[in-house]
């Protein structure tokens, strides 16, 4: 079997990406994933899938809310929110800036690769305020990301 390792990180700077191609990488993508451009470049390396790509209606498409997969995928990132908006709290509540900033790194890009743009816009405004120590202006985008989390838990569409 051939691999063909594509370097799926949120580096993204030209020098970042000359690394990841020099230790061995075929190709790079930057997250949050763009889905098109996620399957163009795996497309390059897998001819056969490619093809049959060609041959589906966008509906069939590996990231579309018509695939069987990717719902179950999104399922289970809704489930998983309720444990998120603890972490979040608990981070906040602890005025743990450092976590608070992690975590919400972290939502920033598994919202982003599902589909929750709003979900994943406002955790990364969150994160560079925290990253700026702007922690007055925490409070405001904190309550949006909640409110924004809970949407997403409770309706289960992506936002």
């Amino acid at each position: 079997m051939v691999t063909f390792p594509v370097a799926l990180t949120a580096n993204a700077m030209t020098q970042d990406i000359q690394h990841y191609l020099k230790i061995g990488f075929n190709a790079h993508v930057a997250k949050p994933i763009d889905h098109d451009s996620f399957v163009e470049t795996i497309s390059q390396y897998c001819p056969q899938a490619n093809s049959q790509a060609d041959e589906n209606d966008d509906d069939d498409s590996l990231f579309s809310m018509d695939n069987a997969a990717f719902r179950q995928l999104v399922k289970e990132y809704v489930e998983s929110l309720p444990c998120e908006i603890e972490m979040l709290k608990h981070a906040k509540s602890a005025h743990d800036w450092q976590k608070l900033a992690k975590v919400s790194h972290s939502i920033k890009g598994s919202a982003g690769n599902f589909g929750f743009k709003k979900v994943s816009e406002i955790a990364g405004e969150l994160e560079q305020l925290l990253k700026a120590q702007r922690y007055g202006e925490v409070d405001t985008v904190f309550s949006q990301l909640i409110e924004q989390l809970n949407d997403a838990l409770y309706s289960g569409e992506r936002i």
